[in-house]
């Protein structure tokens, strides 16, 4: 998916299965295959991202000393609930830990 040399910033996924990379050009997006099918070119490298706004359909793009906001028609992955992420850690910490596709 990155070109040789090319280096991943920052990434997150949407409710499609779709990625996007930070990268030194810009946000690259690709499929849940990992292949590429956009590019959004900043004017400094792109340093951060993640959806945003009441549905999760507004991307927000770092790059630079700037802030970018762009709508999609998509929207971001919602983070696991609390009652979810303390069931994790406590199975972490209790040596239960194993990944079963959540």
């Amino acid at each position: 998916m990155l070109a040789a040399g090319q280096r991943a910033s920052a990434v997150t996924v949407d409710v499609n299965d779709n990625l996007y990379v930070c990268t030194d050009e810009g946000l690259l997006i690709a499929d849940e295959y990992g292949e590429p099918y956009a590019q959004v070119i900043t004017p400094a490298p792109a340093s951060g991202l993640c959806f945003g706004g009441k549905s999760l359909s507004e991307m927000y793009i770092a790059a630079g000393d700037t802030l970018w906001m762009m709508r999609s028609s998509t929207q971001g992955v919602e983070p696991k609930s609390p009652r979810f992420m303390r069931m994790m850690d406590k199975q972490a910490a209790a040596g239960e830990f194993r990944h079963v596709g959540w």
